[in-house]
């Protein structure tokens, strides 16, 4: 027999059922496995709740952080139901009949105003790339992981210089962030540089690191924001960027030479590639782009990343879980901060994830859609 869960409040009813006789109403997955749990399934109704109490509930009991956005008023109230949906839907509706939008990142789900959800994945990327230029020891600081938490009433200015001074960062121009005061907030683990960018973008300004990596100058957010990327022309990048126009289109391309440049947001770069791959892998079918699935071929070029955020971002691209076997690290110790660098064209997963993990010391086993990392041996 289902099990109903009531709960009052003064501005009005929240109730959750399991879907289904011997569901969970809470989300099982890893915290902080952005594309599992947006996958999960639930059912819930909110009646006349403030947005901010159902985000607290949504985080709450399917285990997904969510960086809110200052311009979000959590105070206006609404009503939604939701019947085995998956909270990739339960975002999608919350954000449908207002300006507002959504973006998964690798450990948060970023809510704000539609322009800026569109565009945060994008400053994130372009400031992930001006710190793979860095010395290595100064890349080590800006990609350094912290949890974050803040009080009631806190100074978004005051947050973003003691982030950097623990870090032995200095400031610049930190003026053109105005007086505002935040409510108390607890997320997990992001590297120094994704908070900065999450925390300026909400003033519509971003950072400018300096060429040695010791300083932080606040500017605004420069538009369009735009990655431009080189790819080598064939048919299968030909075929790749047919296939990304026939939806909504957000990107430049052009010929040049013996490349195509695609000027676009992180996203349609992601979803280039990964139609590239495809492409690769299966061959063109009877004139047309080929949409069946298939093993899936992977190209990689980094340095000095984090190895927590490069494999959240392959499980995410190759649709799988990924454990990290906790217990059998040293208690101090903290794997995913292990820098790593790589070149990798064309390889399967297996072939992949032995380039990226072999220096580090850590070993893998693939499991049907899992990934266990633990410690070598």
């Amino acid at each position: 027999m289902l099990r109903h869960a009531i709960y009052s409040v003064l501005t009005g009813l929240w109730i959750v059922l399991p879907a289904e006789e011997g569901a969970s109403q809470t989300n099982n997955t890893d915290r902080g496995n952005i594309a599992a749990a947006l996958d999960q399934r639930f059912t819930a109704t909110w009646q006349g709740q403030q947005l901010g109490s159902i985000l607290e509930r949504l985080s709450a009991t399917q285990r997904i952080d969510i960086w809110i956005d200052r311009r979000i008023d959590l105070q206006q109230t609404a009503s939604y139901e939701f019947r085995e949906a998956t909270v990739r839907q339960a975002f999608q509706q919350l954000t449908a009949n207002q300006d507002l939008g959504y973006s998964p990142l690798s450990r948060v789900v970023y809510l704000g105003p539609k322009a800026s959800a569109r565009e945060i994945a994008t400053l994130i990327a372009l400031a992930q790339e001006e710190v793979a230029q860095l010395p290595d020891r100064s890349a080590k600081k800006w990609l350094a992981e912290e949890p974050t938490a803040w009080p009631e009433l806190s100074e978004p200015r005051a947050l973003l210089e003691g982030w950097l001074n623990q870090a032995d960062l200095e400031l610049d121009a930190a003026g053109l962030v105005p007086h505002d005061l935040w409510p108390a907030r607890k997320l997990p683990a992001l590297p120094l540089v994704d908070r900065v960018v999450l925390l300026l973008a909400g003033f519509d300004l971003t950072c400018e690191i300096s060429a040695e990596g010791h300083t932080c100058r606040v500017v605004p957010i420069a538009k369009p924001v735009e990655i431009a990327k080189r790819y080598p022309f064939s048919v299968h990048t030909r075929r790749a960027y047919q296939e990304l126009a026939k939806g909504e289109l957000t990107q430049i391309i052009k010929r040049e030479g013996p490349h195509l440049v695609l000027r676009g947001r992180w996203e349609d770069h992601q979803r280039f590639q990964s139609l590239i791959e495809i492409g690769v892998k299966t061959g063109p079918t009877k004139g047309e782009f080929p949409r069946q699935k298939s093993r899936k071929l992977y190209s990689l070029s980094l340095k000095n990343q984090p190895v927590g955020k490069v494999i959240d971002q392959i499980a995410s691209l190759a649709e799988i879980q990924v454990v990290w076997d906790r217990d059998s690290f040293p208690e101090d110790s903290d794997p995913r901060s292990i820098l790593v660098s790589c070149e990798v064209v064309e390889a399967d997963l297996k072939t992949l994830l032995e380039v990226i993990l072999s220096p580090t010391k850590l070993r893998f086993r693939l499991a049907g859609n899992k990934l266990l990392i633990q410690p070598g041996e």
